[in-house]
Formats: structure tokens, C-alpha cells, sequence
């Protein structure tokens, strides 16, 4: 096995290990469960101490694990004198089933073992990778943080061989193919991955507009996305291309789309693409029918005190006009006597209008506003005043 850093750690690979089968970058390796394994000579480079440390691995695993764990790449037991670090996959026997898992061990009984968030069993490839950080232990699955432990664990420094494929003492063999194995000391490895998309949910709806959300992944590479968005039995649809830059972590994205066909069903897709490949997710949602979306809710409603010269005595409401749902075509006013808890007769004013004072109040009781957003359609939700004011 050739060591592509160039750091010479070469290893020597087992009769049972199969070479050249598909791989996520090419050709990968196939372990067959069985000895010998890949085992790359001891070396002090290859010790952390106590320095960060990141174990990469593209892996695929089938469902059929059926003994306690499954050791991918290892350095040292828990019992080797100076630690230990490893990355395994759990079988039936455990309780994390499918999960991979990441040890690290030091001496003086100071371990960290913490796992991934999801299942890898399902017979396609996962980007694994183990993280000891100064601070904390973690493991990631595609991109995605599992339970994060504080690190408690102090220098690893072993004189063991490094083994890929089983423990040094050639038990607990990996079942599964492996590509891309690396491990980087003092900092993290940026290994480039095709994006992982998830599509969200779909808001802000009416019988023409709706606004899209996803979830994007880049894969450590600038990703370019983009929304598709298709009618029933008709053609489909792209918004203009956007780029995240790169990075390892997921991020929210969003679009709003205008110029839909009132009550219809759409299809819509989120994809994204990099140097390593694309990812697409799919979701749907109905555009409703012309005329039954009502006005969303004002905003920034206040009451203030009216003039003292008025009679009869009054307060004044002013708000802001919807941001959400179908245009309003007039708002109503209504003001509440706190110390009583009679509402004033209503006051309708036409769209244009932000404000309107409100008469015919008791001198010095305090009052709080509501405004409704209205169009032909019906009225939209009442928004009331956090404060009052005294009429006056």
C-alpha cells in the first residue's frame, strides 16, 4: 500500500485484501473479514501526542455486521503502553449498531470514545472521519456532527504498528471496502466530498409566490446551487446559479419564486454540484387559489397619546403594513380600555393609510391598539400593542 502524503508510511497488504474494486476516488479496498490485514510499520510521525488529531475514511458497510465491532484503521489497544487511537464500526452485538465509533486512550485510564450521529450499514459510501480536537472528541458522517465529548485524554504515543482492517493482534476484522484513508496530526484534513443537499420547507405561499428552503453541505469545495421547479404537466423551471463558498459545515439556502400559476402543484428540486460530484434533493408544495390567501399580520404596532387640545379624548395607533400573504385592501382599528376591557367601535381606513387616531375615550385610562390587515378575500390575524398609552 502506498503512502500518497509522501511521508513514506507504506504498508503491507494481507492476501485476503481486495484491490481495485469501485471506490468513491477511483479504486478502493475490499475487506473480506479475515486475516491477514494492511499493517503500515510503527513510526513516531504517526503518534499524536498531544496534538489534534483527524482520522479520514470513505467507507461502504453492508447490513450483514454480525460481531461486536469492526476495526477500520488502529494504533495500539486500550491496553498499549502510551495509548491508543482507533476508528471501528459497531455489529449486531452492540448497542450503536451501524454507528462508527472513535476511541482514544492515554495513560492513566484517560480515554474519549464517542460516536457518529447516524447509521453507515446501508451498503453505500460514507465520508467518516474522527476528530480530536484541544478541546473536545466528535465524529462526522457526510459532513454531520454526532454527540461531541470534552477531551479528557492526554498524550498518545505508541511503538505499535499501524493496522488497517483489524486490532494489532489481528482480531476484530473490518467487513467492507475503504477509500481514501488519512490521518492528519496538528490540524484538520480538508478532504473534498460531493455536496450533500437536503430540501426544506416551503413558505410565505401565495396564489403566485412561494419561497423555497434547503439545507446544503459543500464538501470543503465551492458548491454552486440552484432551484428547480417544475408544474404539474408542465415544463420545468431555474433560478439563477449561487455559489457557497467552501467549508464543512451545512448551511441554510433559500429562494422566492415568483410569476407561479395559482392553485397548482409543483415539484422543485435543490441542486448543488462541486469538483467532487452533485447532490439533488426533492420536495413539492400547491400554490392555493387566486383570492383565498388573506393579509398576514401587521407589524410594529404602537398606541401614543393624543393631542391635548382634542375633544373628544383620543389615542393615536400606528403600524406597519403586512410582509407576508395577499395585499391588504384596508386595515380596522380597534383600541382597548385596560381598566374596563371595552373595545372602542371599530375605525376602517383604506390600504395607504399607517395610522389613525381614535376618539371618543375616558380621560386618563390607558389603552392598547389591535389592527387587522383586510382584502376581498377575509381578514387576516389581529395584531395588538405590546404598551399602552392614556388617552387624554
Amino acid at each position: 500500500m502506498a503512502d500518497s502524503s509522501g511521508f513514506g508510511h507504506n504498508g503491507m497488504i494481507g492476501s485476503d485484501v481486495v484491490l481495485g474494486v469501485p471506490g468513491v476516488f477511483g479504486t478502493a479496498y475490499s475487506f473480506t473479514g479475515g486475516q491477514p490485514i494492511v499493517r503500515v510499520p510503527t513510526s513516531d510521525d504517526l503518534n499524536p501526542h498531544s496534538l489534534p488529531l483527524t482520522i479520514s475514511a470513505y467507507l461502504n458497510v453492508s447490513a450483514t455486521l454480525t460481531a461486536g465491532d469492526y476495526n477500520v484503521i488502529q494504533k495500539g489497544q486500550a491496553t498499549t503502553t502510551g495509548g491508543a487511537y482507533k476508528l471501528e464500526v459497531f455489529g449486531q452485538t452492540t448497542q450503536k449498531f451501524g454507528y462508527p465509533d472513535c476511541a482514544f486512550n492515554s495513560p492513566g485510564g484517560f480515554n474519549n470514545r464517542v460516536y457518529g450521529p447516524t447509521r453507515i450499514n446501508d451498503g453505500a459510501w460514507h465520508h467518516v472521519e474522527c476528530h480530536l480536537t484541544d478541546t473536545q472528541a466528535y465524529v462526522t458522517v457526510d459532513g454531520s456532527k454526532g454527540p461531541a465529548a470534552a477531551r479528557v485524554v492526554g498524550s498518545i504515543a505508541n511503538t505499535t504498528d499501524l493496522t488497517l482492517g483489524g486490532k494489532p493482534n489481528d482480531t476484530h476484522f473490518f467487513s467492507g471496502r475503504a477509500d481514501e484513508v488519512s490521518i492528519t496530526i496538528g490540524g484538520a484534513v480538508a478532504v473534498v466530498s460531493a455536496p450533500v443537499v437536503t430540501a426544506g420547507s416551503t413558505d410565505a405561499l401565495t396564489p403566485i409566490s412561494a419561497t423555497l428552503h434547503g439545507t446544503l453541505n459543500p464538501g470543503n469545495a465551492d458548491t454552486t446551487y440552484r432551484f428547480t421547479y417544475t408544474p404539474s404537466g408542465g415544463a420545468t423551471s431555474s433560478t439563477q446559479i449561487a455559489t457557497i463558498t467552501a467549508g464543512p459545515d451545512s448551511v441554510p439556502v433559500q429562494v422566492q419564486l415568483s410569476g407561479l400559476t395559482p392553485g397548482t402543484d409543483y415539484a422543485f428540486s435543490l441542486v448543488a454540484t462541486n469538483v467532487a460530484g452533485t447532490g439533488t434533493a426533492n420536495g413539492a408544495f400547491s400554490t392555493p387559489v387566486s383570492g383565498t390567501v388573506t393579509p398576514g399580520p401587521v407589524t410594529s404596532v404602537t398606541v401614543v397619546s393624543g393631542p391635548t387640545t382634542d375633544t373628544p379624548i383620543s389615542v393615536i395607533v400606528k403600524w406597519a403594513a403586512p410582509t407576508t400573504g395577499a395585499a391588504p385592501t384596508g386595515y380596522l382599528v380597534t383600541v382597548t380600555d385596560q381598566s374596563t376591557g371595552l373595545v372602542s367601535a371599530p375605525v376602517t381606513v383604506s390600504a395607504s393609510v399607517l395610522r389613525v387616531k381614535v376618539s371618543g375615550l375616558v380621560l386618563g385610562h390607558s389603552y392598547t391598539g389591535q389592527v387587522t390587515a383586510f382584502d376581498s378575500a377575509g381578514d387576516g390575524s389581529t395584531t395588538s400593542s405590546t404598551m399602552a398609552a392614556v388617552a387624554q
